[in-house]
């Protein structure tokens, strides 16, 4: 749930502040919330009715396509006049806390609390196939097993699946680890990525 502070918009102020048809601002919006976990609030019945404007013009900035926002623009019916009811002094306010919500934004990405969810996704399936190649070799342990069950019965192979769980973890940290040296500090900054 966003704060109190948090500036909130509908996809139709938008629509018409960036002169797009709403049909785009929600597309996107949708894709943003899926991807990005964008702040929203929702209905009754779970459909988006306003959601944070500052992460919305944020991840729009770092993962829509200008070319895409171009073509939406000239597809778009000429937007209406802005409503004339919102004063100055709101307007100003708004600003401000868009502008603050930016920056909080920019301060925590530089700082690595928020990460790039294509190259989490892409870390973990990397993370994962590593652990499922080690425990894959599992299986060549069976004769090791038998053999100690048939020594000393279940306390043997307690012992023995105590050292193999041991060995797995070791190997399945040293993998990891070499993933992690490998590893670059810092993601390459995104310029006009498909969403």
């Amino acid at each position: 749930m966003p704060s109190e502070e948090t500036v909130m918009a509908t996809p139709a102020e938008i629509a018409a502040r960036d002169g797009v048809t709403k049909q785009a601002v929600t597309k996107l919006v949708r894709r943003l919330v899926e991807e990005h976990h964008l702040p929203v609030e929702r209905d009754a019945r779970d459909r988006i009715m306003r959601f944070s404007l500052a992460h919305y013009d944020h991840y729009r900035g770092e993962f829509a396509s200008s070319e895409k926002i171009a073509a939406a623009r000239k597809d778009a019916p000429s937007a209406p006049p802005a409503n004339s009811s919102t004063s100055r002094d709101e307007a100003l306010r708004q600003e401000a806390w868009l502008k603050v919500g930016r920056e909080k934004l920019r301060r925590q990405e530089h700082i690595g609390q928020l990460v790039r969810a294509d190259r989490m996704r892409e870390a973990l399936t990397v993370c994962g196939r590593e652990i499922q190649s080690s425990i894959a070799r599992l299986q060549n342990k069976a004769d090791d097993m038998a053999l100690a069950v048939s020594r000393e019965g279940a306390h043997g192979l307690r012992v023995l699946l105590r050292s193999i769980a041991f060995e797995l973890n070791t190997e399945i940290a040293d993998r990891l680890g070499a993933i992690v040296e490998k590893a670059a500090e810092h993601d390459d900054v995104l310029e006009d990525e498909e969403i």
